[in-house]
């Protein structure tokens, strides 16, 4: 009988442990990691706007994966960001999420680019602060 609670208390702790892996943002995606803010971009089918059609909108990227997204100084969303199918993908269990599963598409040191509206361009851009 202890054996068999031994071995339940294993394979428990093993699952627990795998079953939290955290995704850190390494290699290309540590210039990620940093402030971020929202900018006029692409839209209505190659139509520049003159202003963003997300405004306010800032972004918070921690090394550890974790993000913060406010309009203006009030938080409107956390979450983590994990890599899915090769791309780092917003994750966020709240309801409304602006970000829930969009992918960053493109990015470099100071532009990020996530996901695609109908139109096939960006549905938002930052610049990084």
């Amino acid at each position: 009988m202890k054996k068999l609670i031994h071995l339940l208390t294993i394979t428990l702790i093993i699952l627990f442990v795998t079953s939290c892996k955290k995704d850190k943002l390494t290699g290309d995606n540590n210039v990620l990691v940093g402030s971020w803010t929202s900018i006029s971009t692409v839209f209505n089918c190659g139509v520049v706007m003159g202003q963003p059609i997300n405004p306010n909108l800032k972004l918070e990227l921690k090394e550890k994966g974790n993000y913060k997204l406010c309009r203006g100084d009030k938080k409107i969303e956390t979450g983590r960001i994990v890599i899915v199918k090769g791309f780092a993908t917003f994750k966020c269990s709240e309801k409304g999420s602006e970000l829930n599963d969009l992918k960053i598409l493109k990015f470099n040191s100071d532009t990020l680019n996530i996901d695609l509206n109908a139109c096939d361009d960006y549905k938002f851009v930052f610049v990084k602060n």
